[in-house]
């Protein structure tokens, strides 16, 4: 976040602010998913949950935790049929 800010000239806080404001949807899944773990520090946990498309290599969406009731709450949102 500081080579961003640096890069724009802007404070580490606006740059915290303004990716706190990004909202997208929740990608499409691919045929073949993979779920990891690692160790982080959001305020949801100590450890969050990466998606990732095995095949093409590419992130797919970072959780803020890696428990039950949040994986499956993410995975509702995702119509029936794609699951």
């Amino acid at each position: 976040m500081k080579s961003v800010a640096d890069a724009a000239n802007v404070s580490v806080s606006t740059v915290t602010r303004l990716l706190d404001t990004v909202n997208y949807t929740t990608p499409s899944l691919p045929a073949c998913l993979s779920i990891d773990e690692f160790k982080g520090n959001t305020d949801a946990g100590k450890y969050q949950c990466i998606l990732t498309d095995a095949k093409k290599h590419r992130i797919l969406d970072i959780l803020p935790d890696r428990t039950q009731s949040h994986l499956s709450s993410y995975f509702r949102e995702i119509k029936r049929a794609e699951r």
